[in-house]
């Protein structure tokens, strides 16, 4: 209905384009204003499902009344069905997404999402066919006295779909089980305020100090309403820019359309209408949709551009780009648009009646039979002083004298347009004719406009026609030679390829001549009606020179901006929202854009922009300076993650700066200081960071216990990625069924890449140590089976783990005897690789007997080289490969099942290869099969089963890490040092499967930054390549890193914003001096 609404009120009810503008907004500011209403009903009254039912009768009521009121353009009725829409779906908004959001669960955010994205497309999807389709109903079904519009049916046909879809949403009631959230027992609306102006009074009349002003009325609310609507002030004060946006997105409904109104709009036979070219939003919405969920987010998560409120700036500033974009093609249409009428001024139209003569009038001349205008001139010039006409012509027949006529026009204030004609009476008589009439140089709403003067003989009051209808005619002057001057009145025409015709009653004559989308024409007709008819057009204002689809540059961009904006917006707005209030938040969105159309009425009623592309500069530069305002308020939010399924008191609310509380009036200060927030200072050292002592003694200090009781390293020689076909759908028939079971319910998938070379001690040395060798390196210690460097196992034995090894007799030099290291072991020699059983079968006989002594050791090592030497021997195609396979999968469920009945405390299972191998069963290189390895990690506890469900996704670069990963990973799970030497960086997807405490998650990232930093300088010291530039610059990771972990902890470990901003920063910085190492071994 909007689609239409602005050109009903210009064309049926005869506003001016500001007038239309300004009711418009003032409309939809109320529909955007009765939210608040449905979220009171609806949370405190009805509940969402009844609010919805009742609420859509009265919205179907008012657009059945509005389609009767556009019979006669009545406007007291017009204006009562608008009010009853206006009630009707301003009540259902904060319901209908509110009660699609209750069909969810806490435990399905990403379902949630994509929820939010399809509802958006819905929306989209009926705004585009009602976008389509209404203004084809408004023109060109005829249903009125001239035949020009029918708005009746555009009104009609939109009130009869709302009574279909109330049917069918009460029809779902019983097709389906809704989730019905009861109704809350008292008013919340009425509850946030009461609570809010007691607050408020006893902040002022109380002496006593509190940390957050809401807490002043917990004399009479408890805790828990308070922090709901601390949750809710917070939100609202961040809303309080998002006005400014709205002000611009709604205008794509008034002012774009009536932009669109001065652009052509004509393809051959078929005219794209103004309110169609509406179109192009919700279908590029539809389109954009997709394209943003799966090619712009990701890709903007490689730049770590995630956050919701970044992504809503973004969209603000884009769609302020949009209406600069808007303001350059109206400044190109406002070249073409007719002279504006001046006060005290007159436009006039000169027609020259005579046959052979020029006439010289003012400063213009006028052909025979042709027109000539002049534009503004000034009342007394026409009222007061004597009118020359100077006529002349190529020979004899007129004279050149000039002649006077002494004007005694009557210039009224309603007709601005004098229509001088000059006929042979100014010749013999010394007299012309005039015709007042309304402004002609005005541009026409839709089509063309015609205007028609005609000077006929024999003229007996026939009826001209125009595609049927009839043109009103009045005769001026009937002369005494049978001449009759007259004209027919101003009339819209519809414009098309084959020209306008208009037809002569009963004198079978016509008149065939051009006209454009947009412009005026003045029609000159004189002859004889019983004999010769002759007839002139002239272009008084300019047509539509500029095509409409110019206008889908701003569509275009602005729904890029919408979508970053208005989506994200929503599905923010409903996550950050207590469970009681989540239809009271969303009405609250919704009220963001009331205040936006209370703008736009405003500007439009004062009129303070003499040029409509002022106004559009105007809106999109400070629509930019308001999204850098909100960006900075952003930077200080702190999002909360409500839990609906949690008491409503453990989803605390807190907000603040580097720990401090702070009100929404200390914003300015907020404001004034942002600069210096910002920047990061350069550190040498970076333990001279204030926070960095901080942090170090808060990680030391708080004790964290480790997450599993077990480890158990059960590794495959040569396993492949392609092995795992979860990892890698490539070899359906080797398949490891219970492994690939239980690590979709119970574990994680990732994949790791080993360097070279890809044979085993070093890779085994480089899982358990985590450093990264160089393959001088390797060769200088060929024979050195004894590991050197620190590593897990030493770690663990440290600590007072008890070990255990089973495998081949790599690991008794590895740890040889004298160690102390190893607890038991039996290893055997895999020297003969045409044996594909004694390992294993040695492994698996330990293994059994270990489970039921499960007692007596904390760490097992369970080396498998079957596989192997299947590869060197047979190759990788072999048909032994599956088989093999499918007997370590169930040696790998009898350890599950084993763990899972003898220890009632988690154990943590990897399953890991060493190396891969190529197709002919070989490794020691570095091709991707060689080097490319599953790295599983399964828990025996059910409790983290469906999780964190990452299996199910596409292994890409977010589930690959290097083997030196491996190491600080486990030392982080089980609270061991890292091993000193170690290259490695903390898998945080891993922590975060196994739901390990955000703050033990942190003080890892931290620990491992150190001691990552320490091996770096002292390599840097060792190679005496000191680069200050180079430190500094990590370092300023580290530093940003510390200040989010601070934050963190100072908002009481609360903080999610805090916290992935602190995992993110320690990634990357860990991240970037991996790669320095990796730089370094090869140079």
């Amino acid at each position: 209905m909007r689609a239409i609404l602005v050109l009903y009120f210009t064309q049926i009810i005869g506003y001016s384009d500001n007038q239309a503008t300004q009711f418009y907004h003032i409309f939809v500011m109320v529909c955007y204003f009765t939210p608040v209403i449905g979220a009171i009903i609806a949370d405190s009254i009805l509940g969402k499902f009844w609010t919805i039912l009742i609420l859509s009768i009265v919205y179907a009521s008012g657009n059945v009344l509005i389609s009767f009121a556009s019979i006669n353009g009545t406007v007291w009725l017009t204006f009562l069905g608008l009010c009853l829409i206006a009630l009707g779906t301003g009540g259902i908004k904060p319901c209908v997404s509110a009660f699609g959001g209750d069909q969810f669960s806490s435990d399905r955010k990403k379902q949630l999402q994509q929820f939010f994205s399809m509802f958006y497309i819905a929306i989209n999807g009926g705004s585009l066919i009602s976008t389509f389709l209404t203004p084809m109903l408004r023109q060109d079904v005829k249903c009125n006295e001239d035949g020009t519009s029918c708005y009746p049916v555009a009104f009609g046909v939109p009130a009869i779909l709302m009574v279909v879809a109330l049917l069918l949403f009460v029809l779902g009631r019983f097709l389906s089980t809704y989730v019905l959230v009861p109704p809350g027992d008292d008013n919340v609306l009425i509850m946030v305020t009461s609570c809010v102006f007691r607050a408020l009074c006893k902040k002022v009349t109380s002496k006593e100090k509190k940390n957050h002003w809401l807490d002043y009325a917990s004399d009479k609310y408890d805790e828990t309403t308070i922090n709901d609507v601390k949750a809710l002030m917070r939100v609202l004060f961040l809303y309080i820019p998002l006005p400014i946006f709205w002000a611009l997105y709604e205008q794509q409904g008034s002012r774009w359309t009536l932009q669109a109104t001065r652009l052509n709009g004509q393809f051959s036979n078929y005219i794209l209408k103004p309110d169609q070219v509406h179109t192009l939003n919700p279908l590029l919405v539809i389109a954009f949709v997709p394209i943003f969920e799966y090619v712009i987010y990701p890709l903007l998560e490689k730049i770590n551009f995630t956050k919701p409120l970044r992504k809503m700036t973004l969209g603000g500033i884009i769609a302020g780009i949009a209406f600069i974009i808007c303001a350059i093609l109206q400044m190109q249409i406002e070249q073409d648009q007719p002279p504006h009428l001046n006060r005290g001024s007159h436009h006039v139209i000169m027609v020259n009646g005579l046959n052979n003569c020029h006439v010289d009038y003012m400063n213009i001349t006028v052909m025979p039979n042709q027109i000539g205008i002049l534009p503004n001139v000034e009342d007394e010039l026409l009222e007061n002083f004597e009118q020359k006409f100077n006529l002349h012509s190529n020979d004899s027949s007129c004279s050149n004298e000039g002649l006077y006529f002494t004007s005694e026009l009557y210039l009224g204030y309603e007709k601005n347009t004098t229509i001088i004609f000059v006929s042979e009476k100014l010749i013999s008589k010394n007299q012309i004719d005039v015709i007042m009439y309304e402004n002609l140089l005005v541009k026409p709403k839709e089509g063309a406009l015609l205007f028609t003067v005609f000077n006929i003989q024999n003229y007996n009051n026939e009826t001209f026609t125009e595609n049927g209808n009839n043109l009103d005619s009045h005769n001026v002057i009937s002369h005494q030679d049978g001449t009759t001057l007259g004209y027919l009145n101003l009339a819209q025409l519809n414009v098309g390829s084959n020209g306008t015709t208009i037809h002569i009653e009963n004198k079978d004559k016509s008149l065939n001549f051009y006209t454009h989308q947009g412009g005026t024409y003045f029609l000159f007709i004189h002859g004889d009606m019983q004999k010769i008819m002759e007839y002139s057009s002239t272009e008084i204002v300019a047509k539509n020179r500029i095509n409409v689809l110019w206008q889908a540059i701003q569509y275009v961009v602005m729904t890029c901006g919408e979508i970053l904006f208005s989506i994200t917006g929503l599905a923010f707005a409903y996550s950050q929202a207590p469970k009681s209030m989540k239809s009271v938040l969303a009405a609250c969105w919704h009220l963001t854009n009331a205040f936006g159309n209370l703008i736009i009425a405003v500007i439009a009623d004062i009129k303070i922009f003499p040029e409509q592309s002022h106004e559009f500069f105007f809106f999109g530069g400070l629509l930019i300076l308001d999204m850098l305002v909100f960006a900075i308020m952003a930077y200080y939010y702190v999002p909360i993650e409500f839990n609906d399924d949690k008491p409503e008191e453990e989803n605390q609310v807190y907000n603040g700066i580097d720990g401090k509380r702070f009100d929404e009036d200390d914003f300015l200060s907020i404001f004034l200081s942002s600069i210096d927030c910002i920047e990061v200072k350069e550190y040498e050292n970076i333990e001279q960071h204030s926070h960095f002592m901080y942090i170090e003694k808060y990680c030391t200090q708080t004790k964290f216990s480790p997450r599993f009781k077990k480890l158990i390293l059960f590794i495959i020689d040569a396993l492949r990625s392609d092995f795992v076909p979860t990892l890698k759908n490539i070899n359906e028939t080797a398949r490891l069924p219970f492994l690939e079971q239980t690590m979709q319910t119970n574990g994680l998938a990732l994949q790791s890449i080993a360097s070279i070379p890809t044979v085993t001690l070093p890779r085994i040395k480089t899982l358990i140590s985590g450093t990264m060798p160089s393959f001088s390196d390797y060769i200088n210690n060929l024979n050195a089976y004894q590991i050197q460097s620190d590593n897990i196992i030493q770690q663990f034995h440290r600590v007072g783990n008890r070990i255990v090894f089973y495998g081949d007799d790599m690991w008794g030099h590895l740890f040889p005897h004298e160690s102390g290291v190893a607890t038991r072991s039996n290893l055997t020699t895999s020297f003969f690789a045409t044996d594909f059983n004694e390992v294993d079968t040695n492994v698996t006989f330990n293994m059994q007997n270990e489970l039921k002594q499960i007692d007596q050791w904390d760490v097992m090592v369970l080396h498998y080289l079957g596989l192997d030497h299947i590869g060197h021997t047979r190759g990788y195609h072999s048909p032994l490969i599956p088989k093999k396979l499918l007997e370590y999968d169930g040696y790998f469920q009898e350890l599950f099942n084993g763990l899972q009945r003898q220890s009632s405390e988690p154990c943590l299972i990897v399953v890991a290869g060493d190396h891969g191998m190529t197709n002919d069963g070989n490794h020691g290189g570095e091709t991707y099969e060689e080097t490319h390895t599953p790295l599983i990690f399964i828990s025996t506890d059910d409790h983290h089963q469906y999780s964190y469900p990452l299996n199910n996704e596409p292994l890409d670069a977010s589930r690959t890490f290097l083997q030196i990963d491996f190491a600080p990973t486990i030392s982080s799970l089980f609270q061991i040092n890292i091993p000193d030497q170690s290259q490695g960086r903390l898998i945080s997807s891993v922590m975060e499967r196994f739901s390990i405490n955000q703050s033990e998650h942190l003080c890892s990232l931290f620990r491992n930054s150190i001691q990552i930093q320490h091996i770096f300088k002292q390599e840097k010291n060792s190679k005496q390549k000191k680069n200050f530039d180079e430190i500094i610059q990590l370092n300023q990771l580290f530093a940003r890193a510390l200040e989010y972990h601070y934050n963190y902890i100072q908002t009481e470990s609360k903080s999610m914003n805090f916290f992935e901003e602190s995992v993110e920063t320690y990634q990357q910085y860990l991240n970037l001096i991996q790669q320095k190492f990796k730089e370094s071994i090869s140079v």
